[in-house]
């Protein structure tokens, strides 16, 4: 039999030599029958040199199907193993963003209310407080600009997001989750101005009706009847670590629609579970009693609060500046809507 032995004769490192021992011819065994004939050759050069005597030559063992099934099993199940530790890591990843995100955006509140003598913004300013575009501002109305300093008129004024924007110097990555979101914002020319649907979808919603105020609600015909249910100074609230001023928030589906988005998210503005009374309504119990992540209207199901932190937390950003992530339990106790609260199902009753 043919038997390869590999000597290191030679000093490089990938050249090296074989020692085949082979039998002696026919005409020198009968004098020496036990003796072999080494023969010296390069390693290139021990294939076989005849394939009609394949089977004198060494066999190469390849893999079975058997064992490249087993490999493949075992790949298999560690990726079922890691995808849900990846999945849960970027779902953490987003939580912690948005919470900064909600830090970063109390910074912005606080400045403003230290501009105005402690006054907190309003969630939607009426609209005769706005100053119009090309018009001189008469006493009292704001004046609105974007970050070329092109004054802003209109619903687009009159929302949160631009009147907050020069506290965080534009820079509106913060209150979105996706640059490319921002970018199609930015371009889209259906809206009344470019920055009309800037200030429709920020990641977080306001609590408008119990802090700061929202003229869309609590207009003068609800303040005349129930008084000011809401807070107007930031340093009013009673428990400033548990009264909500920001909380993630969506709204119905076909506003995204016209965007390329891969998770679907934002509303300038989230309602309180109670308002005036027990009774489903505009001005009356403003949520369901189970969450539906995939409800047409966030508005009537959850009072646009988005719970999309796995799909059982939203994130809220407390006066006081902090920011925590509450469930849907959490989420219904109006104490944590309203300073007034002094129940979890608090609402807001006519003044004798």
């Amino acid at each position: 039999m043919l038997t390869d032995v590999i000597c290191p004769m030679m000093p490089f490192k990938t050249d090296f030599w074989v020692l085949n021992t082979l039998p002696l011819s026919r005409s020198l065994r009968h004098r020496q029958p036990n003796r072999v004939l080494p023969v010296m050759t390069h390693a290139s050069e021990t294939r076989c040199p005849n394939p009609a005597r394949v089977g004198r030559c060494p066999v190469r063992r390849a893999f079975t199907l058997i064992e490249l099934l087993v490999v493949v099993a075992i790949i298999a199940l560690l990726i079922g193993i890691l995808l849900p530790a990846l999945s849960s890591a970027r779902s953490s990843a987003r939580t912690v963003r948005e919470m900064a995100a909600a830090q970063q955006l109390m910074i912005a509140y606080t400045l403003y209310a230290n501009d105005f003598n402690g006054s907190v913004i309003q969630g939607t300013l009426p609209g005769d407080m706005v100053a119009v575009p090309g018009r001189a501002p008469r006493s009292g109305q704001s004046v609105v600009r974007n970050e070329l300093g092109e004054q802003i008129g209109g619903l687009t004024a009159q929302r949160y997001p631009w009147r907050l924007a020069p506290y965080f110097d534009y820079d509106f990555r913060g209150m979105y989750d996706d640059d490319r979101f921002i970018d199609s914002l930015r371009r889209d020319a259906t809206g009344p101005t470019p920055e009309y649907y800037l200030s429709l979808f920020p990641l977080l919603g306001i609590n408008a009706d119990f802090v700061g105020g929202s003229e869309l609600t609590l207009g003068r015909t609800f303040r005349n009847r129930y008084g000011d249910v809401h807070v107007r100074r930031i340093d009013q609230p009673r428990r400033p670590d548990r009264l909500i001023t920001f909380a993630s928030a969506r709204t119905d589906a076909f506003w995204y629609q016209r965007f390329d988005l891969t998770r679907p998210a934002g509303w300038y503005e989230v309602l309180s579970p109670n308002l005036t009374g027990p009774t489903v309504g505009p001005t009356g119990a403003r949520r369901a009693s189970a969450y539906n992540p995939d409800a047409p209207s966030p508005r009537t199901n959850s009072g646009n609060v988005d719970l999309r932190h796995a799909r059982t937390h939203a994130v809220a950003a407390m006066i006081d500046g902090h920011a925590a992530t509450l469930d849907w339990e959490q989420l219904g106790d109006m104490t944590r809507w309203s300073d007034q609260a002094t129940t979890p199902d608090w609402y807001a009753t006519p003044r004798n």
